[in-house]
């Protein structure tokens, strides 16, 4: 561990690791907050987005979350004028449609901002 990955846990410090070796430009991760998954996901240089089937709003200290992660770790961490995390595109999950399925669209919502050619998770109308 060098004096920079002090602070980490051996996971953070894994991942960021492998962000130094040069060969990431794209990461995504699960959060799993009250009982629903939501996802996060950068590409690029491009901003973090937020992916929520139940359409709720990131933590309110994510941004500083992931500045404190990414630090020192060029475009993957925040810029310091970056005050939110904006919505990406996903699909609204119901008690009518897509009830229970937050976890696969929370997947499906990396999975697609990546570009890996998945179709787009949608809330089907549930038929009893």
């Amino acid at each position: 561990m060098n004096k920079v990955d002090a602070p980490y846990s051996a996971e953070i410090i894994a991942m960021r690791k492998r962000i130094r070796s040069g060969g990431v430009d794209s990461l995504g991760f699960i959060s799993w907050t009250a009982d629903h998954y939501s996802a996060i996901c950068k590409i690029f240089i491009a901003d973090f987005e937020h992916g929520d089937s139940l359409q709720r709003s990131p933590a309110e200290d994510i941004v500083d979350i992931l500045r404190w992660a990414f630090s020192g770790l060029g475009h993957f961490a925040p810029p310091p004028e970056q005050k939110s995390i904006k919505a990406g595109p996903i699909d609204l999950q119901s008690i009518y449609a897509g009830m229970g399925s937050c976890g696969i669209a929370a997947t499906n919502f990396i999975e697609t901002q990546m570009g890996l050619g998945i179709p787009c998770w949608q809330a089907m109308v549930r038929v009893t």
